[in-house]
């Protein structure tokens, strides 16, 4: 059958998030939070994302339908993954930094002590991909890497410039 894109509902929404992540971007670094152009992104970013609600509710095929906030695994699933997504972006951007300040590695060498965290995602995200398909359980091991992750931030809050780059590297074994 035909599909029907629904554009205009793409790009209300494209420029809503554009407009957040500018405030996010510009604010506090080049313009003040509460300047006249902040207020600005933030009057527009909240003025599409209601038309980009307006849009989806009436679009033939709409890309975000609304129907799906009605679905309580929908809503979970997507504000447990936000907020688990906070500390991974965290801990990639800022581990590095520690890593040269703190214990004085090089940039390459701050670097490379990802390494773990990027080898040990994708093996557990396949275990558990495998695991769920064949238990048909997904709870306990959302819960259970949640849990991993945030021992794994804790145990990085303890860490001194004493800390082994070994001890570091299991704990970011650990996050990811």
């Amino acid at each position: 059958r035909r599909h029907h894109i629904d554009f205009l509902g793409a790009f209300l929404l494209i420029g809503a998030i554009s407009c957040t992540l500018l405030v996010t971007t510009l604010g506090g670094a080049e313009l003040p939070w509460n300047s006249g152009p902040i207020w600005a992104l933030i009057t527009a970013a909240a003025a599409l994302f209601a038309l980009a609600a307006v849009q989806e509710r009436y679009a033939r095929e709409p890309l975000l339908p609304p129907r799906l906030f009605g679905n309580r695994n929908f809503v979970v699933s997507n504000v447990a993954t936000a907020l688990s997504m906070m500390p991974f972006v965290a801990l990639v951007n800022l581990a590095p930094v520690y890593l040269q300040m703190a214990l004085v590695m090089s940039a390459s060498a701050s670097g490379l002590m990802l390494l773990p965290f990027a080898a040990i995602g994708p093996v557990a995200a396949t275990l558990s991909a495998r695991i769920m398909t064949a238990t048909g359980r997904y709870k306990p091991l959302s819960m259970g890497g949640i849990a991993l992750a945030m021992i794994a931030m804790l145990l990085m809050s303890f860490t001194t410039p004493a800390t082994s780059i070994w001890t570091i590297g299991a704990i970011l074994a650990l996050f990811g």
